[in-house]
């Protein structure tokens, strides 16, 4: 007996779910996003702080693209995440500049794979940005250091074994 309903073939049933989850991710993304540009301040004021000048906070605007109208902002993200590329990253092979928060450390190795700056720091934040912007052999080493960090330690197949040794452990 089939779980389908009658009249619909089983794979004809997978589809119409996949395409109404897929749907419900896309309005839901977008929803989101409309409620993140309205919030007062953006990720350069953020990231910067209080502190920053307006020419920085431009600056930071321009480099994330937040200066372009958020129609056109989501519609470059969902088509980045269409075509693989949900954002840039140590995996894209490029630098990465960030704060020392959450699980950023491990991610970045403690700094060894790229610039960690206190939080709430703009002031350290935007001077390792410059450092970094300044020193194109620094800028190619983080790269690669970054790159080879996220082939060696998070690559799918080591994440499965990691989620299946966890799994193990619980059950034992």
């Amino acid at each position: 007996m089939s779980s389908a309903p009658r009249g619909i073939s089983l794979p004809g049933l997978i589809a119409r779910r996949a395409g109404a989850a897929a749907l419900t991710l896309l309005l839901v993304s977008a929803v989101v996003f409309a409620i993140t540009s309205l919030l007062p301040g953006d990720a350069a004021e953020q990231a910067l702080g209080q502190g920053a000048t307006p020419e920085t906070v431009a600056a930071l605007r321009a480099q994330f693209g937040l200066d372009r109208p958020a129609p056109i902002r989501y519609a470059t993200w969902l088509w980045g995440l269409v075509t693989g590329d949900p954002g840039t990253s140590m995996a894209s092979g490029l630098p990465v500049v960030a704060t020392a928060a959450g699980g950023t450390p491990e991610v970045l190795a403690d700094g060894s794979a790229g610039v960690l700056v206190p939080i709430r720091n703009p002031t350290r934040l935007a001077q390792a940005m410059v450092a970094l912007a300044a020193d194109p052999g620094a800028r190619a080493r983080l790269a690669t250091l970054g790159r080879r960090r996220v082939e060696s330690s998070f690559t799918i197949q080591r994440m499965v074994a990691e989620y299946a040794r966890l799994y193990h452990g619980l059950l034992d």
